[in-house]
């Protein structure tokens, strides 16, 4: 696997992780919106729960996207 496979996989997970990230975070600030458009799948305490636990993964697939987005342009200077 080459540079530019995994940068293409980090940037995706970044992508999911940003889209639940902004979805619990709405699951916690407007319950009543976010709770039947995800069929209650994402109530208040799971949305909670959700949002606390992706800081980590988020955080470090942030860092891991800079770095090698960093690499990339200092390699076409």
């Amino acid at each position: 696997m080459n540079r530019r496979e995994i940068h293409i996989q980090v940037a995706y997970a970044l992508i999911a992780c940003t889209v639940l990230m902004v979805i619990s975070g709405l699951g916690i600030t407007e319950p009543g919106i976010i709770t039947p458009l995800t069929f209650g799948l994402f109530n208040k305490f799971i949305s909670l729960r959700i949002h606390t636990f992706l800081w980590g993964p988020f955080c470090i697939l942030c860092i891991l996207h800079i770095w090698l987005t960093r690499k990339q342009l200092l390699k076409k200077k």
